[in-house]
């Protein structure tokens, strides 16, 4: 049983109410009509309810867009996801469809290190790209907190890391969180478990991080 492919399935129920149409109206002025036979989902990604086709062809092609961000690295996560501005206005059930797509990749993520689910490779990837179409990712963070496995503490790790050197920057609620004292107890504790291990490095630097950030 794979939790993100049966919440791929579930949107694709859900989302059939869009049929894919055979060709998109485009910009006369960009590169005009476009094919839909053997589409460049990128492009798509890109300029689907914009420059290329409508709302509701963004709509007919997001369980192919979904799909492909967890089956390779050709997608960004940050444009993909973004793509959802304004949901929070759609039919209810299309709404529930894309949580729980997204809350079944964060918790398979949350399972490896490195994630490996597409162009999800980091949990740093993935909130970054949510956090821009969430009022608040604490939903996420919650899962972080109870899942308390080498991989998720790696990730964990990570994330730090990404505050610190990265100039994409992660909400002030992130940060907030990364900042509580259990947090950093929790890498400690990581580190704690065998300070010879191959990752223990990056959980005794992400906790020094914490203490002087």
């Amino acid at each position: 049983m794979d939790p993100v492919q049966d919440a791929l399935a579930h949107l694709r129920e859900v989302f059939a109410r869009y049929p894919v149409r055979a060709v998109l109206e485009g910009c006369p002025h960009c590169r005009g009509d476009v094919s839909t036979a053997h589409p460049d989902l990128f492009a798509l990604s890109l300029r689907l309810g914009n420059t290329v086709g409508t709302h509701e062809d963004l709509k007919s092609f997001l369980p192919a867009l979904f799909a492909e961000l967890v089956s390779s690295g050709k997608l960004d996560e940050t444009i993909v996801v973004g793509r959802l501005d304004g949901w929070r206005e759609w039919p209810e059930d299309e709404q529930e469809a894309v949580d729980a797509f997204l809350l079944a990749c964060w918790s398979a993520l949350l399972r490896r290190h490195p994630a490996q689910l597409g162009s999800f490779y980091h949990a740093a990837d993935f909130l970054l790209a949510v956090q821009q179409v969430y009022s608040t990712v604490e939903r996420f963070l919650r899962v972080w907190e109870v899942t308390r496995t080498r991989p998720a503490d790696r990730h964990l790790a990570d994330a730090v890391e990404h505050w610190v050197y990265s100039d994409r920057a992660f909400s002030p609620f992130v940060v907030a969180w990364l900042h509580r004292p259990h947090i950093r107890t929790r890498l400690y504790l990581a580190f704690s478990v065998d300070p010879a291990a191959v990752d223990a490095d990056a959980f005794a630097r992400a906790f020094d991080f914490l203490g002087t950030g």
